[in-house]
């Protein structure tokens, strides 16, 4: 019954906030349950875990275009696998990590607050790893003020693309990187303040 009721949810939950522009042939290839609350050893070195994100280099030092038997071997088991289409898997680590497959081969990464809906991400669990603790080089963390990317991204004179308020964007090589913000009423009503809750990075062979 519980697994059912995964499958109903993952199916609403990604056709409206994921891919609702596209078809969705096979919804659903299996639903793991939660890591076995191990780091993956490929994120460690000692006591020090990895979770800085290099654009040009992939996420946590797997690179874009590895294989998803290569993925399993670095991250280990995600907590979901959705099929979309015919060409398109996803593969989604704890609450907040969406790897998202073309042909086999990665090419894209969103990190969300959250993925799915709450009662789902409930019942995954949490992952030890995949969580809000990503920090997006060169130094961009969640909740991190769209003023202080900006006077950053100037200081390692990064060209950025304002589109609205809420999204900004900017090319490392092959990516494009994306980070999207929520808006906070500031206590002194002197209008809002900006800040980042999810970030997504899209591969492109030139």
């Amino acid at each position: 019954m519980k697994n059912l009721l995964i499958v109903f949810l993952l199916f609403f939950t990604l056709y409206y906030s994921v891919y609702a522009a596209s078809p969705i042939e096979l919804i659903l290839q299996v639903v793991e349950p939660p890591s076995s609350g191990k780091i993956p050893k490929a994120v460690k070195k000692g006591d020090i875990v990895n979770t800085v994100i290099e654009p040009e280099k992939g996420i946590y030092g797997l690179p874009w275009g590895s294989t998803i038997d290569e993925t399993y071997k670095y991250f280990g088991k995600p907590n979901a696998i959705i099929q979309l289409e015919e060409s398109k898997l996803v593969l989604i680590y704890g609450r907040t990590h969406k790897l998202i497959f073309r042909d086999g081969k990665l090419f894209c990464v969103e990190i969300r607050d959250q993925i799915l809906d709450y009662s789902l991400a409930d019942m995954l669990g949490e992952h030890p790893f995949f969580g809000d603790r990503w920090i997006l080089s060169p130094g961009i963390m969640k909740d991190i003020s769209k003023k202080e990317i900006v006077k950053k991204f100037d200081r390692e004179n990064i060209e950025i693309h304002e589109e609205e308020d809420y999204r900004l964007f900017y090319d490392v090589g092959n990516v494009r990187v994306t980070i999207y913000f929520s808006s906070y009423s500031r206590v002194d009503e002197k209008g809002k303040i900006f800040k980042v809750h999810s970030i997504s990075l899209l591969y492109s062979e030139k």
